[in-house]
């Protein structure tokens, strides 16, 4: 009997709340103690087309989700059709028989369970309406993993509780119909759920919505976005929160007017974000510009998906790097960051507000669908620094400098290359913001020497940057490996699964992760690559944007390579299969 690790598996048309089911699921394995990691797939389409929404959950680490689907609960006939691959022997297909009046489809070469639960025909008994199909499979796949019912009754009651009383007593009930009708029936299942007491309470939560409790805790109080795919549920999330939380959320009418008005709120004094993708963060691009020539904090989150253009909207990708590493015209300092799973996304959102009003400068947190729109059960998060607000002056510090006859001067010549910021309204702070190139005071100028001089002065905050806040990569398993994966972002969630495994093999590998990218902390890379022995680096791009960065301003090649550009994530197992072949 495996306990405690498996991966479940629903699918079916959209509309048929697969998301909201899968969600549940993974609440429900939360509370029994478990690690949970969920990843949903959709078309881009308002209506119809194939969903599914798996869930991997293991006792001790779930970073990712396999290969092996151990639970498919099919909500159609295409869900076995399309996903026949992913079962092995001993996998059970929960589905309707209303639904395959014609007969069971024939699968061959594989030992499966099929599991036969008349969803419709207790819908229709109970007068309910068709999407409680879920609520029904949900009950009978924790059934067939012998989950105690007590924690599934707490997690339906908790969960449809918050809307209306009657809908969890339903819900509750038709989840117990589910349970009732697997329960103890199938013994030759061979996994199961034996609830455990986690020494730290949990969440379920995604990588957008980390990044939101991310930007709360750092006080950002003004956030202006137009949706788009994969960053919408930030602006969803955070528009939910606004009047609690005592924010400003505006929904604008393109992206380039939600850029402008945090420029305009960064300037003000307000800690101010924007969220896009693709598409979007291509209109904002001569904004960001600006807010680097004027030295206005602010931060930008950047949601990857295959592109050119439109490309795949609702799919994953790693692919725009290097278009936010040159995103705007001519050359200004920005700091770019890459977490790579739901914590990460936390913390480094939380140091974007720090590290942009520190250097007065536009920073850009870079992400991708499989991180923002994936699930993970984690600790309950805290912020491991304090606000730093960096040279913003105090009115007593601006008449104490008045005074001693010292003229304000918002682009001041410095040693680290950041100048004292006062705000607008402040007495003795009066000077001038703009998109032109300006001398100390903000004054606008064509002078050569000055053009330089301002120039200067803006990149050397990033030697500051690189002196006293940059992060070097951390590795990950164990040390003095015979293979190293290299990666960024979201490959982390995947690579730590992949280690895990080679370790269970007796395969030396471990795993080395980016997430200061620019400026790119060229001692720490260079002595962290030293000391590995082969390289893989593993990249969501067909270019290796990574690898040629590292290689362009750190002087090292990596051994070799694992790229993926097809819109679908990473697998650790594929990835464990291609360090196999450089061992």
């Amino acid at each position: 009997m495996e306990t405690n690790r498996f991966q479940w598996k629903i699918g079916g048309e959209a509309g048929f709340g697969i998301m909201t089911t899968g969600l549940v699921f993974s609440r429900v394995c939360m509370r029994a103690g478990l690690k949970t990691f969920a990843y949903p797939e959709y078309p881009s389409l308002i209506r119809g087309g194939h969903n599914t929404y798996q869930v991997f959950v293991d006792a001790e680490q779930a970073s990712t989700q396999i290969h092996p689907v151990h639970i498919l609960v099919a909500l159609n006939k295409e869900t076995i059709t399309l996903h026949t691959e992913e079962l092995i022997d001993g996998s059970a297909i929960i589905y309707d028989p209303a639904d395959f009046k014609d007969g069971l489809p024939t699968i061959e070469g594989k030992q499966l369970i099929w599991v036969p639960v008349p969803m419709n025909q207790i819908i229709k008994e109970r007068e309910g309406h068709r999407v409680a199909r879920n609520t029904i499979a949900i009950g009978a796949s924790l059934g067939l993993l012998q989950c105690p019912w007590e924690i599934i009754e707490g997690v339906i009651s908790d969960w449809f509780g918050k809307k209306k009383p009657h809908l969890a007593e339903e819900n509750v009930a038709l989840t117990k119909i589910g349970y009732d009708a697997v329960a103890g029936k199938y013994a030759t299942f061979n996994y199961n759920i034996e609830a455990r007491t986690p020494a730290k309470p949990h969440m379920v939560i995604s990588g957008n919505g980390s990044i939101a409790m991310g930007a709360m805790k750092a006080g950002m109080k003004f956030f202006a976005a137009y949706p788009m795919t994969p960053s919408s549920d930030i602006l969803g999330y955070l528009s939910r929160q606004e009047r609690k939380m005592d924010l400003v959320v505006k929904h604008t009418e393109d992206e380039i007017a939600a850029m402008n008005m945090i420029i305009g709120a960064g300037f003000a004094g307000v800690r101010a974000m924007t969220a896009t993708s693709g598409g979007g963060f291509a209109l904002m691009g001569e904004a960001l510009g600006m807010a680097g020539l004027a030295e206005v904090p602010i931060v930008v989150i950047m949601g990857q998906r295959p592109g050119p253009s439109t490309g795949l909207p609702t799919w994953t990708s790693q692919a725009d790097l290097r278009f936010v590493l040159h995103a705007s015209q001519g050359e200004f300092p920005r700091i770019v960051l890459t977490p790579g799973d739901a914590e990460e996304c936390f913390q480094s959102t939380y140091e974007a507000f720090n590290l942009a009003e520190k250097y007065q400068t536009p920073v850009i947190v870079v992400v991708d669908k499989y991180v923002q729109e994936s699930w993970k059960s984690v600790e309950l998060y805290e912020a491991t620094t304090s606000i730093d607000r960096g040279k913003l002056l105090t009115q007593d510090e601006l008449n104490a400098a008045v005074e001693n006859g010292a003229a304000y001067l918002r682009h001041k010549y410095t040693q680290d290359g950041v100048s004292p910021r006062a705000l607008p309204g402040m007495e003795h702070g009066r000077h001038i913001a703009s998109s032109y190139e300006h001398v100390e005071s903000g004054a606008t100028t064509e002078d050569e020497l000055e053009t330089v001089k301002q120039n200067d002065k803006r990149f050397e905050k990033l030697q500051t940057f690189l002196k006293t806040d940059a992060k070097g990569p951390v590795f990950y398993g164990p040390e003095n490996a015979d293979l190293t994966i290299v990666g960024w972002g979201s490959t982390k969630q995947p690579a730590l699964e992949a280690v895990r495994m080679a370790e269970a093999a007796g395969l030396s590998i471990n795993y080395l992760h980016f997430i200061y990218i620019d400026p790119l902390p060229l001692k720490l890379v260079q002595e962290a690559l030293r000391k590995t022995k082969k390289t893989l680096c593993v990249e969501g791009n067909k270019l290796g944007q990574l690898e040629g960065w590292v290689r362009e301003h750190a002087g090292i090649t990596m051994s070799d390579h694992f790229r993926k550009y097809g819109g679908r994530p990473f697998y650790p197992e594929e990835i464990l299969e291609q360090a196999k072949k450089h061992l």
